[in-house]
């Protein structure tokens, strides 16, 4: 679910499109393949639940482990209009799973205790798209295990290899989302670069800021909808949150991701406050 730019200018959509600063939307996996269990177990799926009686549980964004206790994703996922939040009885997070399935039985479920949003989210440019949840009951499952998060002081190197993580879609411009989780290998690129080749095309209004970081240069290989929130991992920590970008799997249009090690500070300090556990709260 990463949110497109493309309608980003008219205002957030539905969480889970990959889109610009402007839309909501969320992705997933392009020219990636299945991940393993064993390798992915700090990767969550942040699940909507079902609306009325009729209606089914829906998948509309990842999140990564980072404590027994807590969770990182995109604030956008966390936003059903641009204004209006959705209540933490409303989510829940999946783990111990790559399958999205209702049967498997090896899923568990993590009701929400409440979440952080970053107080200086933009929701219109997407700056600060970073959010983290808290769950009533930790993660203790055999596939659940937290993963590093880089320092302050981390360098993310221009043509350096990371690898994203979603059940988003795997087909451009088509419905739905991928039954299995995915892993995609992907290159860091230089921000200016990233900048440069929106507005070549014309897509102004669109910053880059020192919060976020661009990933692409690989063909047909990328995050899109229904990854948005999911993780972007190198040397064996979380770098990257998938936050916005162009067309999926576009050569012309890179993957823009929440930098992580810019929060290293703001999530020490706000999980020292909370303690061990965490609490019903939203904020």
């Amino acid at each position: 679910m990463r949110l497109f730019l493309l309608v980003m200018l008219v205002g957030l959509s539905e969480a889970g499109h990959r889109r610009r600063p402007s839309e909501k939307s969320h992705k997933r996996i392009v020219g990636g393949e299945r991940a393993s269990i064993k390798k992915s177990a700090f990767v969550l799926s942040l699940t909507r639940l079902p609306l009325h009686p009729n209606s089914k549980s829906e998948h509309i964004c990842g999140a990564s482990i980072i404590k027994r206790y807590w969770a990182l994703t995109a604030a956008h996922c966390l936003f059903k209009e641009v204004i209006t939040g959705i209540s933490k009885d409303e989510v829940i997070l999946h783990g111990n799973s790559t399958s999205l399935s209702i049967r498997d039985r090896n899923k568990i479920q993590h009701k929400i205790s409440g979440y952080y949003v970053h107080s200086k989210f933009n929701s219109r440019t997407l700056n600060n798209d970073i959010a983290i949840l808290g769950v009533k009951d930790p993660f203790d499952g055999l596939f659940e295990k937290p993963i590093p998060m880089p320092p302050y002081t981390y360098v993310y190197k221009e043509e350096s290899l990371a690898q994203a993580f979603g059940w988003g879609r795997t087909i451009p411009n088509r419905l739905g989302v991928s039954p299995s989780l995915r892993k995609v290998k992907l290159i860091l690129l230089e921000s200016l670069t990233c900048q440069w080749m929106f507005r070549v095309r014309k897509i102004f209004g669109v910053e880059i800021t020192s919060n976020m970081f661009c990933v692409g240069g690989v063909f047909d290989k990328d995050t899109c909808q229904g990854d948005s929130g999911g993780p972007l991992t190198q040397n064996g920590k979380l770098i990257g949150i998938v936050s916005w970008g162009g067309d999926c799997a576009s050569y012309h249009f890179p993957g823009v991701y929440t930098k992580v090690a810019v929060y290293d500070r703001w999530i020490n300090q706000l999980l020292d406050k909370q303690g061990t556990r965490s609490q019903n709260y939203k904020s």
